[in-house]
């Protein structure tokens, strides 16, 4: 959808809103899914919030099948795998519930090399067909262990993004790096939750597992390949990686019925009539409701150009003047 519908001619930039929405059609049932939780235990974690986690980790567990395999880590000064990849059967979940009810609080934030460690361990796995591999990563405090860069760390889950792991992350309380939590979940495909106290872990947590419940698709990526005088300016609000002409940008997972709007900006030579070409959109995604199938639609984009400004305004779409400012 543009700003304008017809193009002033000699226009310098347009402002492009990309609507994607989810099929009402949820998948029947949920995909196998190889969850990594990973918690922090260091000091600012006692009392109230480890207490808090450990309950809400638990309640997770309860609604996880045999079908699925988790993967628990916890981390303060250093980095501890509980499990990896256990099935989530009975005698699964006693393994998890007993290393969960031993976590105890201590020490500093190695965020960075449990992250790293997560990864690692469901890349292992099979990222093949259905099976979706996701980790969950919970902190209340700043990485001070090991590597703190957002740049490096977001790469990281940039590229289990690309090899079909997701990464969401939990902030809690007030103290934590919002910046380093946002570009995590953002590159790596998933949600940022800011969580005000342990209380609302659980909650939390519950939202998380049902939007993985309702995923129709999954690794999405809209790519904007543009025509010989555009390129694309900024894209608001999801992480763009630029290759010449080549746009592609990350949305990662989409349940049924949600929406997700790309705000992008185009700047252009300019303009001229009778019409301007854009280029054209592609959106890769593995389609979840036919069983993992990779997917590709094809957009082309071009708009009418116009000498009457008064013309060009009135063909304004006010929605995305809103959604621009």
């Amino acid at each position: 959808i543009p700003q304008f519908e017809r193009i002033t001619v000699g226009a310098r930039e347009l402002n492009l809103l990309v609507r994607l929405s989810g099929t009402d059609e949820a998948p029947t049932e949920r995909p196998p899914l190889d969850l990594a939780v990973v918690i922090d235990r260091s000091g600012s974690m006692s009392g109230e919030k480890i207490r808090a986690v450990k309950q809400a980790a638990l309640q997770l567990l309860d609604r996880l099948s045999a079908e699925d395999r988790v993967t628990l880590v916890s981390y303060s000064s250093d980095v501890k795998n509980h499990t990896t990849l256990v099935t989530a059967d009975d005698r699964g979940k006693a393994v998890l519930r007993n290393a969960l009810l031993s976590l105890d609080s201590g020490g500093m934030t190695a965020l960075g090399p449990a992250l790293v460690r997560a990864l690692d361990d469901l890349e292992k796995g099979d990222r093949s067909g259905r099976r979706m591999g996701h980790v969950l990563l919970m902190s209340d405090g700043i990485a001070n262990v090991g590597e703190t860069r957002g740049q490096v760390l977001g790469a990281r889950a940039a590229q289990g993004f690309t090899r079909g792991v997701s990464v969401s992350t939990l902030g809690v309380g007030l103290d934590y790096n919002e910046d380093l939590m946002t570009r995590l979940a953002d590159q790596g495909g998933g949600r940022y939750h800011f969580i005000k106290d342990g209380a609302a872990v659980a909650g939390v947590l519950s939202e998380e597992l049902n939007g993985l419940v309702a995923t129709v698709a999954r690794s999405v990526e809209l790519q904007f390949k543009t025509a010989p005088g555009a390129h694309v300016a900024k894209v608001h609000g999801y992480p763009v990686v630029q290759d010449g002409n080549l746009s592609k940008i990350r949305i990662g997972a989409l349940g049924a019925k949600q929406v997700r709007e790309v705000i992008i900006k185009v700047a252009l030579d300019g303009a001229g009539a009778p019409r301007v070409d854009l280029g054209a959109f592609t959106l890769n995604f593995e389609d979840v409701v036919a069983d993992g199938r990779p997917t590709q639609i094809d957009l082309p984009v071009g708009f009418a150009a116009t000498a009457d400004a008064a013309d060009a305004q009135a063909s304004e779409r006010q929605e995305v003047t809103v959604r621009v400012a």
